[in-house]
């Protein structure tokens, strides 16, 4: 009965600690961006050094969401989310705390490392315990959650960054991380079935990592799609650490109010999600997909147009 009762409290706690952890890691990116020019001017740097506290995040999420997929194959789920999110939870704290900019970026990049190791295994762990329907229902809910998190953490960040200053925001964050973090400890069990483990605890090196990424890289199709996602979110993470600037600096929209514009990319990316869902099956992938690109291009190319001209 009590095994029982703990499986049922796994199934119902798991996705929701999850889906907090991820939205912790969203709200880390998107709550100070309204932040970013008075943050420059805090720290008296250029606007490209803060715009590095992003890109530095980004690099550490992809950096060691390579390798965390093989660790928690090799030495379990829990202690791999645990170590994860301990690492974003101290990133956090060093963000509030952090003295100068480079001990921002640093942190920043701990932050990033935290967060991409802490999303490979909570897929895992949902794979572990769900069956295939189930599994996407609950990815596609969480992923409908997570996406409301660039439209209110601007919003949000420039409302408490006007009363309490900027490194409220990373306060905030800090606190949200710490309580995860406690829950995880305390609610989070292994999810990796011992059998598993044990055949997969030899199979973790390096070696065979950077062998494995390697014959990927060489399938036509994998390299194709791979490059068109990193383009896509490439010129979105372009526009997003350059629009703080351009709307404030330029266009002298308030800091406080910046979040209510910033909502607009987030909520045009929901309804685009909403629209493929719903038209995918008449159209098939791959035309849905061209049609989704050249909108890309013909918004892109408005949006420079604009920045030109206003």
């Amino acid at each position: 009965m009590n095994t029982k009762m703990s499986s049922l409290s796994l199934h119902r706690l798991t996705p929701i600690l999850l889906m907090f952890a991820v939205l912790a890691f969203e709200m880390s990116t998107d709550i100070y961006l309204p932040s970013l020019p008075e943050m420059a001017q805090y720290f008296n740097v250029p606007d490209a050094a803060v715009q590095t506290t992003l890109s530095a995040y980004l690099l550490g999420f992809a950096l060691l969401g390579l390798v965390a997929g093989p660790l928690s194959d090799s030495i379990g789920r829990r202690p791999v989310i645990l170590g994860s999110m301990t690492v974003f939870a101290a990133g956090s704290i060093g963000c509030w705390f952090a003295p100068t900019m480079t001990g921002l970026i640093i942190a920043r990049f701990s932050q990033g490392m935290g967060a991409g190791m802490t999303m490979v295994v909570s897929t895992a762990i949902l794979k572990d315990i769900y069956d295939e329907k189930n599994f996407s229902r609950i990815l596609s809910t969480m992923g409908m959650v997570i996406a409301l998190s660039p439209m209110v953490a601007p919003i949000f960040g420039g409302k408490i960054a006007d009363v309490w200053g900027w490194k409220s925001c990373f306060f905030i964050i800090a606190l949200v991380a710490s309580v995860i973090w406690i829950a995880i400890v305390i609610c989070l069990r292994e999810s990796l079935s011992p059998e598993h483990r044990v055949d997969h605890r030899s199979r973790f090196s390096v070696r065979l990592l950077l062998e494995t990424y390697s014959r990927l890289l060489k399938h036509r199709n994998v390299l194709t799609f791979s490059l068109i996602s990193a383009l896509t979110y490439g010129g979105l993470w372009a526009w997003i650490v350059e629009a703080p600037f351009y709307m404030i600096n330029v266009l002298e929209i308030k800091s406080v109010d910046y979040g209510y514009y910033a909502a607009v990319g987030p909520g045009a990316y929901i309804f685009g999600t909403f629209l493929n869902r719903r038209c995918v099956a008449f159209y098939g992938v791959e035309k849905m997909l061209f049609y989704g690109l050249w909108l890309m291009i013909m918004g892109a190319a408005l949006t420079l147009l604009t920045t030109i001209y206003w």
